[in-house]
């Protein structure tokens, strides 16, 4: 299967200013899977080997749970949540900082 939309994103931890990868892709409209990838080490000379530190997957139903959306029934509301794609960077920077 070919795959044709993927993001790529470099996060540092709030504690931190290493980067590491977060490769986003659709695998369809309503899922996405994170591959997060990190440089073996530092030290090394180019060109230096790369890790695949974890992988998950987020959803538009994750996102309707966390914010308690219900599409079905819509009200108008002051506080709007970020959009999904927001919500899928907020989750990849929840889980960058997790892990410093």
């Amino acid at each position: 299967m070919i795959y044709s939309s993927i993001k790529t994103h470099y996060l540092s931890a709030e504690s931190g200013d290493r980067l590491v990868r977060y490769d986003v892709i659709a695998t369809d409209a309503d899922t996405y899977l994170v591959k997060v990838i990190d440089e073996q080490k530092s030290t090394m000379a180019d060109p230096k080997p790369l890790l695949l530190i974890d992988q998950f997957h987020v959803t538009r139903s994750d996102y309707f749970e966390h914010y308690g959306i219900n599409v079905v029934q819509q009200a108008i509301t002051f506080n709007l949540p970020p959009s999904f794609e927001d919500y899928l960077l907020l989750y990849c920077q929840r889980h960058r900082n997790k892990y410093a």
